[in-house]
C-alpha cells in the first residue's frame, strides 16, 4: 500500500511538471498511468481518485479534447460528490466542466452548472469572495453566448461591482470582466458604452502585464473594431495602428498573419479616408509578399489591387488603372 501511495504521489509530480511545461502529451500518459494504478489496486471511489480523475481532464480541456474532457470532468464530479457532498471541489469542477461546455456550444447545460456552483460559493464562501465574484463573471459569459444581453450585463455589472472591493481579485482578471461586459455590450449594439469598458480593460491590462503582450493586442484589435462599427473610423485607425505595432515588436514580420494585420489597417485608413496612410502600408505589404512569396504569387496581385483601390480613393485614377492591369497580367501568367 505505501509503495503504491509513493508511486502516485511520485507522478502526479510528473504530471504537474509535464502540464507546467506544456509538455501536454506526456501529462496525458503520466494522468492515465495514474488512474491505473488505482484501478489495479480496486481503489477507484476514493477523492484522490476523484482529483487525478480532474487534473487528467483538465489537461484534455487544455488540448480542445472537450468531449474527453466533459466525459471524465462529469466522472470527477460525481465522485466528489459521493465522497465529500456539494463541497468547494465538487463546485470547481463543475465550474471547468460548464466552461468547457461552453466551448462546443451547450450554453443552457453550462448555465445550470455555473448556477449551481454559484450557490456553492455563496453557501461556503460568502457573495464577497473572489470565486463568488467569478461566478457572475461566467454566469455573464454564458448568457452573452446566449445573445440575452441585457441579462449578461446585468451579471457582469454585479461582478465588477464586488470586484472592485474585493483585494483577492486580481487586476487581469478585472481587465477579463470589464472586456466581457464591453462584448456584450457591443452584441447589444450599444457601442459607446462597449468602447468606454473595452478601453477599461485595456488600461488593466496595461498596469498588469504592460503593453507588448498579446493579450493587449488582441483587446487593442477588439477595440478597434468596436470603434469601426460605432463609425469613429479616425479612432479605430489609431487603435489598431497601436496594435500592428505591437504585433511587428512581438513577432516576426515574415509570417502571412503580420500581412493580414496590415491589410486590416489599412482597409480601415481608406474607411477614414486616409488614402496616404493606406498606400504606405499597401506598399510594406507589396515588399513583404515579394520578401517572402515573390512577385508571382498571387499574394502580390491581391496587394497591387489593393494598392489601386488607394488611389482610387485618391482620384489618382491613372495609377489605379495601372496597377489593376498590372495584377490582372500576373493573375494571367
Amino acid at each position: 500500500m505505501a509503495f503504491y501511495i509513493g508511486e502516485i504521489r511520485r507522478m502526479r509530480n510528473e504530471f504537474f511538471e509535464a502540464y507546467k511545461n506544456g509538455d501536454y502529451k506526456k501529462a496525458i500518459i503520466l494522468g492515465k498511468g495514474i488512474l491505473h494504478i488505482y484501478v489495479q489496486n480496486d481503489d477507484c471511489d476514493c477523492m484522490e481518485y476523484a482529483i487525478d480523475t480532474g487534473n487528467l481532464a483538465m489537461v484534455y480541456d487544455q488540448v480542445q479534447v472537450y468531449d474527453r474532457a466533459i466525459e471524465l470532468y462529469k466522472k470527477a464530479a460525481e465522485l466528489k460528490k459521493d465522497c465529500s457532498g456539494e463541497s468547494l471541489s465538487y463546485a470547481d469542477t463543475l465550474n471547468n466542466m460548464a466552461i468547457v461546455l461552453n466551448q462546443v456550444g451547450k450554453q443552457k447545460e453550462a448555465l445550470s452548472l455555473h448556477n449551481k456552483v454559484m450557490e456553492i460559493r455563496d453557501e461556503k464562501l460568502g457573495r464577497e469572495h473572489a470565486d463568488y465574484i467569478h461566478s457572475l463573471y461566467h454566469m455573464g459569459n454564458t448568457y452573452e453566448l446566449l445573445k440575452e444581453y441585457d441579462k449578461s450585463i446585468e451579471f457582469h455589472s454585479k461582478a465588477m461591482q464586488k470586484a472592485r472591493q474585493c483585494k483577492e481579485f486580481e487586476t487581469l482578471d478585472l481587465a477579463d470582466l470589464h472586456g466581457s461586459a464591453a462584448r456584450a455590450y457591443e452584441g447589444k449594439g450599444n457601442y459607446k458604452k462597449a468602447i468606454y469598458y473595452y478601453e477599461v480593460s485595456i488600461d488593466l491590462i496595461e498596469k498588469a502585464r504592460g503593453t507588448e503582450n498579446f493579450y493587449y493586442m488582441m483587446q487593442m484589435l477588439t477595440l478597434a473594431s468596436a470603434c469601426e462599427k460605432a463609425g469613429l473610423l479616425d479612432l479605430a485607425v489609431e487603435y489598431c495602428e497601436k496594435a500592428v505595432d505591437i504585433r511587428r515588436k512581438l513577432f516576426n514580420e515574415n509570417h502571412l498573419d503580420f500581412l493580414n494585420s496590415l491589410n486590416s489597417l489599412a482597409a480601415i485608413c481608406c474607411k477614414a479616408n486616409q488614402y496616404d496612410k493606406a498606400i504606405e502600408i499597401h506598399r510594406e505589404v507589396l515588399e513583404l509578399v515579394e520578401k517572402m512569396l515573390s512577385k508571382e504569387h498571387t499574394f502580390y496581385a491581391d496587394a497591387l489591387n489593393n494598392l489601386s483601390v488607394d488611389y482610387a480613393g485618391k482620384k489618382e485614377y491613372k495609377k489605379a488603372l495601372a496597377l489593376n492591369i498590372k495584377a490582372l497580367n500576373l493573375k494571367k501568367e
